[in-house]
C-alpha cells in the first residue's frame, strides 16, 4: 500500500511538473522512467521521446524508448530506435555496446541475422566477454546459414569461441 501510495504521489507530481514546464527533458524523462517501471510502456515511450529532443539525453531516452516498444511488440520500430541511439557512437562506449546489444537481440527476434550479426560482431570486437554476445553471435550465424543468407565459412564461428 505505502509504495502504491508513493508511486501515485510521484506520478500526480511530475504530471503536474510537466504540465506547468512541459519542454523540460529532464522532468519528461523522469516521468517516462516512472511510467516504465510499473511497465506502463505506451505511456513512458510518449515522454521519452519528447525528452529525446535534448541533445544531452538524446542517446538514453531513444535507448528507453525503444525498449517500450520491443516490449509492446513493435519490434520493426524498437530496432530503428536502437539505431537512432547509436547513431555517432561506438561499440567503445559502454552505453553504445549496451544499446547495439538490444538492436542485435531485436534483429534477431525479427529474423534480421545479417544486421543482427553486425551488430554483435561490433560488440565482439570491442569486448567479446560482453554478456551473451560470442554464444548470441554463434547462434545467429548459424540462423544466418540455415536461412540460407551466408556462404560457409572455414572457421567464422570457430573463431568466436
Amino acid at each position: 500500500d505505502m509504495r502504491k501510495e508513493k508511486f501515485d504521489f510521484c506520478l500526480n507530481e511530475y504530471q503536474r511538473q510537466v504540465q506547468v514546464r512541459p519542454t523540460d527533458a529532464g522532468l519528461r524523462a523522469k516521468l517516462g522512467d516512472l511510467l516504465y517501471s510499473v511497465q506502463n510502456f505506451d505511456a513512458a515511450a510518449r515522454e521519452y521521446q519528447r525528452a529525446s529532443v535534448d541533445p544531452s539525453m538524446k542517446r538514453r531516452c531513444r535507448k528507453f524508448m525503444a525498449l517500450c516498444l520491443y516490449n509492446t511488440g513493435k519490434y520493426q520500430l524498437a530496432a530503428s530506435q536502437f539505431e537512432q541511439a547509436i547513431e555517432g557512437g561506438t561499440a567503445g562506449n559502454r552505453e553504445v555496446r549496451e544499446i547495439m546489444y538490444y538492436l542485435a537481440v531485436t534483429l534477431e527476434e525479427l529474423g534480421e541475422f545479417a544486421r543482427a550479426e553486425e551488430a554483435l560482431r561490433k560488440i565482439f570486437d570491442a569486448d567479446m566477454s560482453y554478456k551473451d554476445v560470442q554464444e548470441r553471435l554463434d547462434r545467429v550465424m548459424q540462423a544466418k546459414q540455415e536461412q540460407g543468407g551466408a556462404k560457409p565459412q572455414g572457421s567464422g564461428a570457430g573463431e568466436n569461441t
